[in-house]
């Protein structure tokens, strides 16, 4: 058994996207398998950004210790970790933990508004120091490689797109201050080949990296394959509803397919803009954000899911949510999507057509639909499993270097 602290930004009640829900996953994995897990994470983060969008129904299962932490000068403090890299003020007592709990590992995840290169540099005597890339944070001061909110990034002009993005440029990045705090850390984790893989073109490498995909919870599994969608079953799209993830493209086609229905999952600041491109289509329907359970009962019923992103995805966590439920997956070219659906289970889309051959095939042969759902069910239970994920992320905290006894 070994004490585990999960270090990131958002969490439970107080999240958004997909590596908060694998830190979720991966506390509730590693508590089942007998190790002590505490979280500590920035509910002030949440607060901060939040919008309209309300704290999401979440419970701590038995045994898990969940620290929010707050401090009383949140957007202080966040414009430090921001403006510096650092740790910032009020960063003291989640410091304190780390280095007095005892901890055996110290996993990093999205420590953007937590911490950031100053909290990856922080001496922890006897753990073991690693950290999971799962956004572009490390190369990209806006974490998605989306460049001037209008197309993937392929020539960095940080500074100008930042601005653009509306926040102030981070010039701490070009002090080398965030490559100096990766050299603390015993192990460099991406969820895919790709994430690796950018990452190492722009400059961002470790000399003991690894490749980790995300998985599945046991709870999610099912010995048997679900039953085939109604006839009526809507295709879906889950995510947060911002320019990247490539909404816009799709809606015109259900526009023109009035005989199907597309739900929409997800909250974000281009809302009311894709809601406009909507207005008057009656079968393309604004669900909102919900929880994971409410993803999963939508997922159950749907006919396919749509991934539509125009930015390097590192994994694309909605994929396997999919084939838990033998939904097939039509996912755009971008980043790791092509990597994770290729050998089967969907099918990836070049262009907004090819999407519209995915969509009125699915339609005209729902026996071949359902095919390939299987397809990715039965990887799903084959490769992400839950078991194989914590014996590998074992594997690598083995691999590390001894604890250091840092004074």
């Amino acid at each position: 058994m070994m004490r585990v602290a999960l270090v990131t930004t958002f969490f439970g009640p107080h999240r958004f996207g997909g590596d908060a829900a694998y830190v979720e996953r991966l506390a509730e994995a590693l508590l089942r398998r007998g190790h002590h897990v505490e979280v500590f994470y920035s509910r002030d983060a949440f607060e901060a950004l939040r919008g309209s969008r309300e704290s999401l129904a979440y419970e701590a299962p038995s045994g898990l210790v969940v620290h929010a932490l707050s401090n009383p000068f949140p957007r202080l403090s966040l414009l430090w970790a921001h403006q510096t890299g650092g740790s910032g003020p009020g960063a003291s007592e989640l410091n304190r933990r780390l280095q007095t709990g005892g901890f055996d590992v110290v996993h990093y995840h999205n420590v953007s508004l937590v911490g950031g290169a100053g909290l990856l540099g922080l001496r922890i005597p006897g753990a073991i120091r690693l950290m999971t890339a799962h956004e572009h944070w490390l190369t990209c001061p806006l974490s998605v490689l989306w460049r001037f909110d209008r197309e993937s990034c392929t020539k960095p002009s940080c500074a100008r797109c930042t601005v653009r993005a509306g926040r102030p440029p981070q010039f701490w990045r070009s002090t080398g201050r965030l490559r100096r705090a990766l050299g603390n850390l015993d192990a460099l984790v991406f969820p895919s080949l790709h994430s690796r893989d950018a990452h190492r073109e722009r400059g961002i490498s470790h000399p003991n990296s690894h490749v980790l995909p995300y998985f599945l919870p046991d709870a999610w599994t099912q010995a048997e394959p679900p039953p085939a969608p109604a006839a009526d079953a809507p295709f879906l799209f889950v995510g947060r509803l911002v320019r990247e993830k490539g909404l816009e493209t799709i809606l015109p086609l259900f526009r023109s397919r009035s005989d199907c229905r597309l739900d929409v999952l997800g909250d974000g600041p281009y809302r009311k803009d894709l809601e406009r491109l909507a207005a008057g289509a009656r079968n393309i329907r604004f669900l909102g954000g919900c929880s994971a359970d409410g993803v999963r009962a939508h997922l159950a019923h749907a006919r396919a899911l749509l991934v539509p992103s125009r930015f390097p995805e590192t994994f694309g966590y909605v994929i396997l949510e999919a084939w838990a439920h033998a939904v097939p997956v039509f996912v755009g070219r971008a980043g790791a999507l092509p990597e994770v659906v290729g050998p089967g289970g969907g099918a990836v889309c070049d262009t907004a057509q090819d999407f519209a051959k995915a969509i009125d095939g699915s339609l005209a042969q729902p026996g071949e639909a359902r095919r390939t759902g299987l397809s990715g069910w039965n990887r799903a239970r084959a490769e992400f499993t839950e078991s194989g994920h914590l014996s590998a992320w074992e594997k690598i905290v083995r691999s590390a270097k001894p604890p250091r006894h840092d004074a």
